[in-house]
């Protein structure tokens, strides 16, 4: 029964926020509740915000590498 609300539980997030998002809004609220301290939402955000501009640069990145090997695949074939 357990598992089964937890996969369920998983889609609605999937879906709809993710997981880190999850966390660092639920790290928000135990701060303003006094159930952590403002240090440790400090980390918490900065590995959030760390972690999201990890997956920015990264999805730059391909983005620029498909990008790249598409035009030089077609300036090949005028050639």
């Amino acid at each position: 029964m357990m598992a089964l609300f937890k996969q369920g539980l998983d889609r609605v997030l999937d879906r709809f926020i993710s997981r880190k998002l999850l966390v660092w809004i639920l790290a928000t609220v135990f701060m303003f509740t006094s159930k952590i301290e403002s240090a440790d939402w400090v980390m918490i955000s900065m590995v959030y915000i760390g972690s999201q501009g990890a997956l920015d640069i990264a999805e730059r990145f391909i983005a620029v590498k498909n990008t790249t090997f598409t035009k030089s695949e077609s300036v090949s074939k005028n050639v």
